[in-house]
């Protein structure tokens, strides 16, 4: 029975070969592009081969620049940074889908708003937050 099973699949593998239709059109090369190539030809008239200089946009004309009274600089106002608020952590849920924090007895997850503070990320480590533009690591 084994035999007879194994000289008919013989059988049908070489009526396959013999009658299949092997070209090479039909392994591709999942990497190269089946699109037609393009080629951009450059218009006429225009010469692509020099650019200009950067000197070569300077105005031309009189040197206005003598005549101009110098402006003494402004000083700048003195900004304090701002003081972040305090955040009490109380506990972290790091390795899951939704990480989550326990902060100021309230649960947070990841951009969430706690006191003006962003909180970017949670792992166990700690909890980082955005604040006035600066990023800071917060420890249990």
């Amino acid at each position: 029975m084994n035999k007879i099973i194994f000289q008919f699949l013989i059988l049908c593998v070489v009526l396959f070969i013999s009658t299949g239709d092997v070209r090479a059109e039909k392994y591709l090369n999942p990497f190269k592009s089946r699109l037609p190539a393009i080629k951009i030809l450059p218009k006429k008239g225009l010469d692509t081969t020099s650019r200009p200089h950067q000197n070569d946009f300077r105005p031309q004309g009189p040197d206005n620049t003598k005549n101009l009274i110098p402006v003494p600089p402004q000083p700048q106002p003195e900004l304090e940074p701002k003081l972040m608020p305090e955040l009490t952590i109380t506990g972290l849920i790091w390795n899951s889908d939704r990480p989550q924090a326990i902060i100021n007895a309230e649960v947070v997850g990841i951009g969430d708003i706690v006191s003006e503070v962003e909180i970017i990320s949670i792992n166990k480590k700690g909890v980082a937050v955005s604040f006035d533009g600066r990023t800071i690591t917060i420890s249990p």
